[in-house]
């Protein structure tokens, strides 16, 4: 049916009497004081809240008034089945080592029976481990969706969750790569390149394997591809992703980075736009349907002729319309935040046929992209050397990481309990890897000290004060714990204490920890590296001693 006769049948069976009159001046005032709350937000804040938001829309609470318990109950009790039998069915070996026994396999959700002891769906399951298993907001994309369970084929037990959806249209930095020009693209051969949109891998997997990166391989397996070409009936050749975070010092790798078979592209324009409440979205969604009709139906009514939206993105061009209509502030609607493009071609030819001038006949392999090679490739480039290098420094973790009870917490419970996780995400869900431990090599020797930069990111996602009070801020701290410190050793000199005794040793530790932290966060307004301070400070008191000037005065000697 052509866009025409879809906009003549629509408007046959609508009544918009029915809709609600949302006056536009209130519509105003609510996006404006929903826009204020989210962008005086970090990015870490702003993601847990977008969590928070969707964890209390999809899984409802009653209260109770029980004698034995006053938490609230679950409006859906079978949601809590699920959860609970999902919880149930992680992969956590009694040995790390294990991972060289896992077979991992893909389950596509809409084309296998999920063998479940709740008879719960595929998709249930899928959407459960989502939701739980990332604090990044759970989005369910217009347009094209394979969704996949990842599990290792032995134990049954749960690895992961991948969703491979529409890919961008507009990604300058790869689409220069390809060498595409925009008519080509949108009329069809965007079609045969898809995004990984969700690769979410289980903790500890994540964290101590770097299952993040195994899950991102598998993205590029034939599985993927042939389940691609069956449903969609289009040649998959080419595979985008963006990292979770972009160019920040807080941050600066994500899981992709020097990852084989997926390319760094370069960075996403830079922004991201925030999104108002649900009952917001409603309230815009009632108001352009009554005051801009045509708009509306393009976006949220009229499909092509295979059934995808006649607009994409719909929900960011129905929002931006919306609040140019209103007059809505430009400050409030962004976030300047770029994400690194990532994208890996299955054959050596792809790009030659995206710009159609190779037919399907002629395309290359270019890589062995079974799940077998790929999960070989995994454990033996990426996984033993990661639990390597933890277990050198007793850094293996047991933390599972599932924010299920987010149902049952507010707002400011959550945000205590679970903002300096999301600031951590790449340590615990293998969005980064660091390369832990001094490096021996004598000639290199203080020219990193890696474990200072990884403390240094942990501290930064629990440093939430006024960004216009940055360097002061943090200075008055140190300035204060510092006396905090020359306090302590006061008490010891009068009071006559063993400086060995456990209880003071203890408090002592404190506060030097105190001062760490906030000689960090300073170190961060003024755009420096903690390994790179300690780095120079070793190697100027290495020149001193060799110099034979490590007594004296004057910093120059």
């Amino acid at each position: 049916m052509s866009i025409d006769d879809q906009w003549q049948s629509w408007q046959d069976a609508i009544d918009l009497s029915l809709v609600p009159d949302i006056d536009t001046d209130t519509l105003k005032e609510t996006i404006i004081k929903d826009l204020t709350l989210v962008s005086a937000m970090t990015v870490q804040e702003y993601t847990l809240y977008q969590k928070f938001q969707e964890v209390k829309f999809r899984y409802p609470t009653v209260e109770t008034n029980s004698f034995f318990d006053d938490k609230p109950a679950m409006l859906k009790p079978d949601q809590a089945t699920v959860i609970q039998e999902v919880k149930n069915n992680f992969w956590l070996p009694e040995d790390p080592e294990e991972y060289m026994n896992l077979q991992p396999e893909l389950i596509w959700t809409d084309g296998a029976e999920i063998q479940s002891h709740t008879n719960a769906k595929g998709s249930e399951i899928w959407n459960a481990l989502r939701t739980f298993l990332s604090t990044m907001k759970n989005n369910s994309n217009i347009g094209r969706n394979l969704n996949f369970l990842v599990r290792d084929k032995v134990t049954q037990k749960y690895l992961g969750v991948i969703c491979m959806s529409s890919d961008f249209l507009d990604l300058t930095p790869r689409d220069a790569y390809i060498g595409w020009d925009r008519t080509r693209k949108t009329q069809k051969m965007i079609n045969h390149t898809c995004i990984g949109s969700t690769i979410v891998p289980i903790q500890p997997l994540g964290y101590n394997l770097v299952g993040g990166k195994l899950l991102a391989l598998l993205c590029l397996s034939d599985v993927v591809e042939q389940t691609w070409e069956h449903q969609y009936k289009d040649k998959l050749v080419g595979v985008t992703t963006t990292s979770l975070y972009g160019k920040t010092k807080v941050i600066p790798l994500s899981q992709y980075d020097r990852l084989k078979n997926w390319k760094k592209m370069g960075w996403t324009a830079g922004s991201v736009s925030y999104e108002p409440e649900k009952t917001t979205n409603t309230m815009i969604q009632q108001w352009l349907m009554k005051n801009h009709t045509y708009k509306f139906f393009e976006w949220y009514v009229a499909k092509k002729p295979s059934g995808q939206p006649h607009k994409r993105d719909h929900r960011n061009r129905s929002r931006a319309f919306t609040y140019s209509k209103l007059g809505i502030d430009k400050k409030l609607q962004k976030s300047e935040h770029a994400r690194g493009i990532y994208f890996g071609e299955l054959f050596t030819n792809t790009r030659e046929f995206l710009r159609e001038e190779h037919t399907e006949v002629a395309l290359t392999r270019k890589f062995d992209n079974s799940v077998e090679a790929l999960t070989e490739l995994w454990k033996t480039k990426y996984a033993k050397k990661r639990l390597a290098s933890l277990k050198k420094q007793d850094r293996v973790s047991t933390e599972t990481h599932f924010y299920d009870d987010i149902i049952y917490l507010s707002w400011e419970e959550t945000k205590e309990k679970y903002l300096p996780q999301v600031g951590r995400w790449f340590t615990m869900s293998g969005q980064l890897e660091l390369e832990l431990g001094a490096q021996s090599n004598e000639s290199n020797k203080y020219k990193k000290v890696s474990d200072f930069d990884m403390y240094q990111k942990v501290a930064l996602t629990t440093a939430i004060y006024p960004r216009e009070q940055a360097i002061i801020y943090p200075t008055l701290g140190l300035t204060g714990e510092a006396g905090e410190v020359a306090n302590k050793v006061k008490k010891i000199i009068r009071d006559g204490s063993d400086s060995k005794d456990e209880k003071l040793v203890s408090e002592i530790k404190a506060e030097i920890g105190d001062c760490l932290w906030y000689i960090a966060v300073l170190a961060n307004d003024f755009g420096i590296k903690l390994s790179d301070i300690a780095s120079a400070n070793l190697e100027k008191l290495e020149n001193r001693k060799k110099n034979n000037t490590i007594r004296g005065s004057g910093d120059k000697r």
